[in-house]
């Protein structure tokens, strides 16, 4: 998907991203399969996950990024 789509590539992990900052769980989840059905790299998209979760979600509640750490470590 990344070398493939070009400009696409970034407009679907920006949808994701938006998504989850938007607490819209359905769209996020739809990002995320269509980008891994895509063939994205799941290592880019678990890093884009962390800085989510760093950025977003970890302002309100520090220990919410560990899971994003433990994910990407299996990936």
């Amino acid at each position: 998907m990344s070398e493939s789509l070009g400009e696409e590539h970034y407009n679907c992990i920006s949808a994701l991203h938006k998504s989850i900052r938007g607490s819209d769980d359905n769209a996020a989840m739809y990002w995320l399969v269509r980008m891994m059905e895509g063939g994205e790299d799941p290592l880019f998209i678990a890093r884009r996950l962390i800085v989510c979760a760093s950025e977003d979600i970890g302002l309100l509640s520090p220990m919410s990024c560990h899971p994003s750490f433990i994910a990407s470590a299996l990936v």
